[in-house]
This record gives C-alpha cells, sequence and structure tokens, in this order.
C-alpha cells in the first residue's frame, strides 16, 4: 500500500483525525442560553432546551468517537442567563433598541441575532464581574457560527457601544 494511499485510508477510518476541543465551560453555558431564548420565542421551555442540547452535544462526540470530550455546560450559569433574559426581556429590548443605528428597530433583526443580543446584553449589565472583553468574544464567536456576513460585526460594534455605555 503506497503512502498516500494508507493516508486516505487513515482519513476516512477516522484515525489521525484532529480532536475537535470542546468550548471552555461558560462558553457553552452562553451558547446554550441563546439557543434556549431563541426557541422560547416558539414555544419551547428552556428547561428541556438544556436537555436537548446536552444530547445532542453527546450524540455528536459519540458519532467522532470522542464522547469523553463531551462540552460541560456550566448548568447553573446557563440557567442564570435563561431565567434572567426571561424575567428582564422587555427592559432588554429597551437596551437593544437604544443602541441600533437611527432608523433600526428590533423587528428588523432576525431571531438568532435578538436571542444573541438578549443573552450578551444581559451579561453585560448583569455580570459586572466579568470583563466585557470576554463576554463580547464570545458572543462575536456565537454570531460567527450561525453567520458568515456582517451579522459578527453587527453584534460586536452593538455589544461595544452598549458595554462603553453601561460599563464605563
Amino acid at each position: 500500500m503506497t503512502d498516500h494511499a494508507a493516508n486516505a485510508e487513515s482519513q476516512v477510518s477516522g484515525e489521525d483525525s484532529p480532536k475537535v476541543q470542546p468550548p471552555p465551560k461558560r462558553s457553552y453555558a452562553r451558547l446554550m442560553a441563546v439557543q434556549a431564548v431563541y426557541s422560547q420565542e416558539f414555544g419551547n421551555r428552556p428547561d428541556m432546551m438544556e436537555v436537548e442540547q446536552v444530547r445532542f452535544f453527546e450524540q455528536q462526540a459519540q458519532g467522532r468517537g470522542q464522547a469523553e470530550d463531551v462540552p460541560k455546560a456550566d448548568r447553573a450559569y446557563f440557567r442564570k442567563l435563561v431565567a434572567g433574559v426571561t424575567e428582564k426581556e422587555s427592559e432588554l429590548d429597551e437596551v437593544i433598541e437604544r443602541h441600533l443605528a437611527e432608523g433600526w428597530s428590533l423587528s428588523r433583526l432576525t431571531p438568532v441575532v435578538h436571542a444573541i443580543l438578549r443573552v450578551a446584553i444581559y451579561e453585560l449589565l448583569m455580570m459586572e464581574e466579568i470583563p466585557a472583553k470576554i463576554i463580547i468574544t464570545d458572543y462575536v464567536k456565537i454570531t460567527a457560527a450561525f453567520f458568515e456576513e456582517s451579522e459578527p460585526r453587527f453584534v460586536n460594534a452593538l455589544l461595544d457601544g452598549a458595554a462603553q455605555f453601561y460599563r464605563d
């Protein structure tokens, strides 16, 4: 067997394939919270989203032979984010609206971007012990996981403006 053929065979069998690193616990909790808040818009319960998200990632990891690498979300943090966003939804929307460009309204936001902004703004306002830069970076990464175009830049700009207004 040639080196090329052996290399191709190992790629097909999954040998020597790079391991996908799970996100840090808090980053994963943020992603789950965004998905739960998004799902609430369609009548789903956030507590069931937590269970479903963990199950989804476990199945993905098992399919790659990486079950030991299933991300371990900070579930308490996830619950805190979702409960806080649910409780302060209208206040968060007011903050988001204040930082939108002139002529924009919440109705122009996609449901995913709206969910990302709600959770991120909640965290910026309520979790002052966490540096704004860390919060903004994580939510821009989450946005980039869903969008390739201008949305990550949009989220970054809005969150940066809000952080400067509320944190400085």
